[in-house]
């Protein structure tokens, strides 16, 4: 049975590959910053002051369950059906940039003995289980944080 490798070893193989970690960091960042741009446009649909929307919005943990909000109050408000459409669109969009931050951000990772190279534990069964080791590396993260990026500017 292999060893695990001690504290000292790892300490040594998470500083080599510190721009896994950074990215990691970006990625949670990018999600944040689109979390409260959604948030916000709640609150402006909803005509209500930032920080009484704030009262709310914190409450509504699942960024699906904001995004339904927003379009709920769109239809309240009246808004066009073909841009109540565009919204459904995105927020479907969102959902899946939703998976990929949290397969990032909360999924295991480890150094493979022997090789630095560092990978991700996906560990999911919605209908179909997929549990399989994915190699990451700063570039894979990049890749995924543009998935989310791209999804900001529409909000």
């Amino acid at each position: 049975m292999d060893e695990k490798p001690s504290r000292g070893e790892l300490e040594k193989i998470y500083e080599k590959n510190s721009q896994i970690f950074f990215q990691m960091g970006l990625l949670a960042h990018d999600w944040a910053a689109l979390e409260y741009a959604i948030s916000q446009l709640i609150w402006k649909l909803a005509d209500v002051h930032p920080a009484y929307g704030a009262c709310i919005t914190s409450q509504i943990y699942a960024v699906n369950g904001r995004m339904k909000a927003i379009v709920s109050l769109m239809a309240v408000r009246g808004f066009d059906e073909m841009i109540i459409k565009k919204m459904n669109v995105l927020s479907h969009k969102i959902s899946g940039a939703s998976e990929t931050r949290n397969r990032v951000l909360h999924d295991s990772i480890g150094a493979e003995r022997g090789t630095e190279r560092f990978r991700r534990a996906v560990v999911k069964a919605d209908k179909t289980l997929v549990f399989e080791g994915k190699i990451i590396t700063p570039e894979s993260i990049m890749e995924e944080r543009q998935i989310i990026i791209t999804h900001q500017s529409p909000i």
